[in-house]
């Protein structure tokens, strides 16, 4: 067995257990997924002010979002 492999058993692999065991990883996930639900919003309001401007023949200078200086 390499150094790598002994390392990894003896460390690496208990760590990725306890998480597995105490949800840490599940709850990584949720909050990516709520993140990338956000930003879905915030993109989606973006777009309907930016069509509403349009409709109203306003200009529209708002950076998309992420783009805010």
């Amino acid at each position: 067995m390499s150094l790598y492999h002994a390392i990894v058993n003896r460390f690496v692999l208990p760590v990725i257990a306890e998480h597995k065991a105490t949800g840490l990883a599940e709850g990584r996930a949720e909050v990516q997924a709520d993140a990338r639900a956000a930003n879905n919003q915030e993109w989606r309001d973006w777009l309907q002010r930016r069509a509403d401007a349009e409709a109203k023949g306003e200009p529209f200078d708002e950076p998309p979002p992420g783009d805010e200086v």
